[in-house]
């Protein structure tokens, strides 16, 4: 099998089994109060007064889980309170320790399994995969709607993070055009820029873009062939390849909007465990396995389940993202 045909093949299974969930109202604005996140200390000034995210299961701190009407992912102990994971998600731990506020603001629109377009890749959830959730578009519609109410309000220190490309790798029937996918994203920023101007009269904001992790050493891939983990490792260093250059183009030497690596992140931790709090020994795989069945050494793995990254790697991403505006955590 080439290593083509086994991607294909692969997404092929994936699409009848992954997850998703419904359009519906979006939640409020989320406070993060300090007694969630305490263990999060910044030697720095914090310099932004608010976080808005836009993203998939990697970024969803509870939507899907609200539109599941608390269905999906399912309930704690197996995750923890409608995240995609075991604890708090990167956004979080990073919210915490850039934005100045004692209670820090984050906006968060990303939903579990969300893609660049449902017209090119469609995103479902669920335990079926029974809903389609609102993809990048939908998520930039329900901000623009909300400055647009004045229900939300970006005056001030802004900063926006936006990570989507896996899920249309995943779930694509065929091999779905990169080009298409990293396009969805610069127009993304496009529209941003244009929506944070329109309603501050002020320069144009930071922006985070994260590239992809290593989707060929996740967890969901184990009882594929090598081809396949060969297949989806060169899509992801292919994504990130051009994502980069296209932010770097389209930022044009600013410094304001910044790509953020991630695919490296993993293979560190599991190289020096010690150096973001893993213990001695830990592995490379999920606690979780895909029956749902819990491990008994939950620190000792990077994934909580076969595709999302437990929360200690979660805080591990943030630590990157941190950098990026110049705050060490």
């Amino acid at each position: 099998m080439t290593p083509k045909a086994a991607l294909l093949l692969v997404a092929a299974v994936l699409c009848t089994i992954l997850l998703v969930a419904t359009p519906a109202a979006v939640a409020t604005p989320v406070v993060l109060h300090h007694a969630e996140h305490e263990q999060t200390t910044t030697t720095t000034d914090r310099p932004f007064d608010r976080v808005i995210a836009f993203g998939d299961s990697l970024t969803d701190t509870s939507n899907v889980w609200e539109l599941s009407q608390h269905t999906w992912p399912l309930p704690p102990p197996l995750y923890d309170n409608g995240r995609f994971s075991n604890g708090p998600m990167w956004i979080e731990f990073f919210t915490r320790a850039v934005v100045s506020e004692s209670a820090p603001v984050l906006r968060n629109y990303a939903y579990g399994s969300a893609t660049t377009d449902n017209a090119l890749v469609p995103g479902y959830t669920g335990l079926k995969g029974e809903f389609l959730v609102p993809d990048l578009n939908d998520q930039l519609r329900t901000f623009k709607q909300e400055l647009e109410q004045g229900t939300l309000s970006v005056q001030g220190r802004t900063l926006y993070t936006v990570w989507f490309g896996g899920n249309d790798i995943i779930f694509s029937k065929t091999q779905v055009p990169l080009n298409a996918v990293v396009g969805n994203l610069i127009r993304a920023l496009q529209t941003i820029d244009a929506l944070h101007k329109t309603a501050t009269r002020t320069p144009a904001p930071r922006i985070l873009v994260f590239g992809m992790r290593n989707l060929g050493a996740a967890p969901f891939l184990t009882p594929y062939p090598a081809a396949v983990h060969e297949a989806f490792q060169t899509a992801s260093d292919s994504f990130n390849a051009i994502l980069s250059a296209r932010v770097q183009e389209y930022d044009a030497g600013q410094g304001r909007v910044t790509f953020v690596p991630t695919a490296h992140i993993m293979p560190n931790i599991l190289a020096s465990p010690a150096t973001y709090g893993f213990p001695s020994g830990t592995q490379g795989t999920s606690c979780l396995s895909a029956q749902f069945e819990m491990c008994k050494d939950p620190e000792m793995h990077v994934y909580w389940d076969t595709f999302h990254p437990a929360t200690g790697t979660h805080r591990a991403i943030a630590q990157e993202a941190a950098k990026a505006v110049g705050v060490e955590m």
